[in-house]
């Protein structure tokens, strides 16, 4: 395992990238000496899984159904309209 800064981290930043793309886990560690967070190979069960063909129209309705779980049946207005209003309607 590879102990770097943030400074060090951001100034080298395709460095350790090449050494996480050979198999090195980078620990990135603050200033005060802790560890903020890990860049580790990607396994198994972090890769992406094969690319699909799918619709525009497939996508559009997961988008809708992600949305309707996050905001439900909240109406949401769209921002020239809330400027209007605000604006007296000019």
């Amino acid at each position: 395992m590879i102990h770097v800064t943030t400074e060090q981290f951001a100034r080298k930043l395709s460095t350790w990238l090449s050494c996480v793309k050979e198999g090195e886990t980078v620990a990135i560690m603050a200033e005060q000496g802790g560890i903020v967070a890990y860049l580790l190979p990607p396994d198994e069960t972090t890769l992406p899984g094969p690319a699909t063909n799918r619709s525009m129209a497939d996508w559009l309705d997961e988008q809708d159904q992600r949305m309707q779980r996050t905001f439900g049946n909240r109406v949401v207005a769209d921002s020239a309209a809330v400027l209007d209003d605000q604006r007296g309607g000019q």
